[in-house]
């Protein structure tokens, strides 16, 4: 494989690891574990999973309507954990958080 033009201006790590984030004017939780293309399956109504475009493996999620969530139901905050592997994602878990 053909070595990237700048390979000797830059060193070290290129990013900070990956963790989910709110997008406010979406409603919704991000996350993508890698920087790759993605092809995004939609489980749910609130359920978006997002799979490597290169190899199909469960890369990511988005999970919408999340402060509607927490209205609807009075929760005071959301918490949102995912188990992985080099396999990619294995388990996401939603809890709420209440009075």
């Amino acid at each position: 494989m053909e070595e990237h033009f700048l390979k000797e201006y830059v060193s070290g790590v290129s990013r900070e690891p990956t963790r989910p984030w709110y997008n406010p004017d979406g409603d919704c939780i991000v996350y993508q574990m890698v920087d790759e293309a993605i092809i995004a399956q939609r489980v749910d109504p609130i359920l978006t999973l997002y799979r490597s475009a290169i190899t199909d493996k469960p890369i990511g999620y988005q999970i919408k309507g999340v402060a509607a969530l927490a209205n609807r139901f009075g929760w005071n905050g959301i918490l949102v954990n995912c188990t992985q592997d080099t396999d990619g994602l294995k388990h996401i878990s939603l809890y709420a958080l209440g009075h």
